[in-house]
């Protein structure tokens, strides 16, 4: 059996966000990509205006575009950090208990890389089948005149993670966070990343790392 680490809920939700706000989240970007039939990681910008109406109306907490932007960053670390868990060998995943099963030993070795990944020594990911349609598309399909955010785009370079995002310290505005953000930013500085110019003209930012394959190689860091 692994060590005894915090609760998942400890690792998962931090600054006033909510299981039920990551689900309007994922939910509110994957209808919106459906009914405009965008394919791919491609998310418009308008789409994360649309999830922040989404989420105030349903919860009361009003979240800027600054928040859903980072929450999304530390939802694709999530999922990319469970994947990596279960493909890792030696473990299996039991979809119907949502549990993870390895031995000691290898539970030992996974946790010396990351201790993030005792948030599933316990449970599994609960949001993995929704994150999984969101975060492993294979292309990028996009309107023309929308201005996008691209998650893991290997095109983007020169971007810069804080940590504190990959751990899920977002901020909503009228509660404390350990994250510091500035509400007032431009899209363009959220997460200190600058927009570049894709292939095709267009403007479009990373929503998680200048080396996405890092995250799908060693997961666990």
């Amino acid at each position: 059996m692994p060590p005894n680490f915090k609760d998942q809920n400890e690792y998962f939700y931090h600054g006033g966000w909510t299981p039920e706000m990551d689900n309007l989240l994922l939910t509110s970007i994957l209808r919106e990509k459906q009914m405009h039939s965008f394919e791919g990681t491609v998310i418009p910008v308008e789409f994360l205006y649309e999830a922040e109406a989404t989420i105030e109306e349903e919860t009361g907490v009003r979240v800027n575009r600054d928040d859903v932007y980072n929450r999304l960053q530390f939802l694709e670390h999530r999922y990319r950090s469970f994947k990596g868990l279960v493909d890792h060998a030696g473990t299996r995943w039991d979809k119907p208990s949502n549990k993870v099963f390895a031995s000691e030993k290898t539970w030992t070795a996974i946790l010396k890389n990351s201790e993030f990944i005792g948030a599933y020594t316990v449970d599994g990911e609960p949001g993995f089948k929704q994150m999984q349609m969101l975060f492993s598309g294979d292309g990028l399909k996009q309107n023309k005149n929308q201005e996008v955010i691209t998650i893991s785009d290997t095109t983007v370079e020169d971007v810069e993670i804080d940590k504190t995002n990959r751990l899920g310290k977002v901020h909503v505005r009228g509660q404390s966070s350990s994250a510091t953000l500035n509400p007032s930013n431009r899209f363009d500085e959220v997460g200190n990343i600058s927009d570049r110019e894709s292939s095709n003209g267009k403007q479009v930012a990373s929503c998680a790392s200048s080396s996405p394959n890092a995250w799908r190689h060693r997961p666990y860091e």
